[in-house]
């Protein structure tokens, strides 16, 4: 698997995305927010893990005041590599992440 640890501000948001082949699971260590997993929205805050499967579109928006701390760990390895580039184009997703 592949990992990735996400240090950000109270502003950072992460469009709408999904993985093909590749399940993942969030852990929040600080910060609080809503992800749309699906047609489902989880309230995050530290100590809440998340499991989205393969091919399951998925969003995060911040609320509150602490800073984003989290790690995210892919299964098999291979999503994550869009924090080291550009990130993907969601548009196609758009419609699937309105929270």
């Amino acid at each position: 698997g592949g990992y990735v640890f996400i240090v950000a501000d109270t502003t950072f948001a992460l469009a709408c995305n999904s993985h093909d082949d590749s399940a993942e699971v969030i852990f929040i260590e600080e910060g609080e927010g809503r992800m749309l997993v699906g047609n489902q929205q989880v309230a995050v805050r530290p100590g809440t893990f998340v499991y989205i499967p393969p091919r399951t579109p998925h969003s995060f928006k911040p609320s509150g005041n602490s800073p984003l701390r989290a790690m995210q760990v892919y299964a098999p390895a291979g999503p994550e590599q869009r924090f080291r580039t550009s990130p993907p184009a969601v548009d196609s997703l758009r419609h699937l992440c309105q929270m």
